[in-house]
């Protein structure tokens, strides 16, 4: 049976693709993202991400706006310079051992347990709203080190019922897990009985 063609390797030397408005915008705020939430995984910090470029003003996107624009034309310049390679250069790298396979990103179970929020987050979700009514010019990411050093700044005893609500959130976590496997590997244990009637009865 013959073999699908393999995808067309990339050219290393091929111009780099523009950027928009929202990729320049995300990598400029992730690290305060990341500070204000580091319990996040990479695809809530994502979505957090989305939502903060959802609410800029036309003005406040006005600069990363310019720098897409700035992008574009490099890319476009790059381009009339570039030469790909030709088909018959590629042909020899069509084999497996060439092009690598891409990791699936395993998708999220909706019914998965929450993951556990540190002490940190828990003093974020008690202390944001009003860190913000006090500083209403804070960007989102001066806003995210604000919260940081007030934390740090946090005596061992006001640090105390942070903790140990993150301490029953870990418990929590462990609890609904330890469920969620038990319930996941009796359903993969079922579900291998009925394959196994199944083929009995054939």
């Amino acid at each position: 049976m013959p073999r699908g063609k393999g995808r067309k390797k990339k050219d290393p030397n091929a111009p780099k693709r523009a950027c928009s408005a929202y990729l320049f915008y995300a990598s400029a705020i992730r690290p305060a993202v990341k500070e204000e939430f580091p319990d996040l995984s990479f695809g809530e910090t994502q979505k957090k991400i989305a939502e903060k470029y959802k609410e800029l003003t036309e003005d406040e996107k006005s600069k990363y706006n310019d720098m897409a624009a700035t992008d574009r034309q490099r890319y476009e310049r790059e381009m009339e310079n570039y030469t790909p390679p030709s088909d018959d250069s590629d042909s020899d790298s069509d084999s497996d051992s060439d092009v690598p396979k891409r990791k699936k990103r395993k998708k999220k179970d909706p019914n998965a347990p929450k993951r556990a929020s540190s002490a940190y987050m828990f003093f974020v979700k008690e202390n944001r709203a009003k860190v913000k009514e006090e500083n209403p010019d804070l960007s989102f990411g001066e806003l995210g080190k604000l919260m940081g050093q007030k934390y740090r700044n946090l005596t061992e005893e006001e640090k105390k019922p942070y903790l140990e609500a993150a301490e029953q959130d870990k418990e929590r976590s462990k609890r609904e897990t330890e469920a969620y496997n038990n319930a996941k590997n009796q359903y993969v244990s079922d579900e291998e009985e009925t394959s196994d009637e199944d083929s009995d009865s054939d």
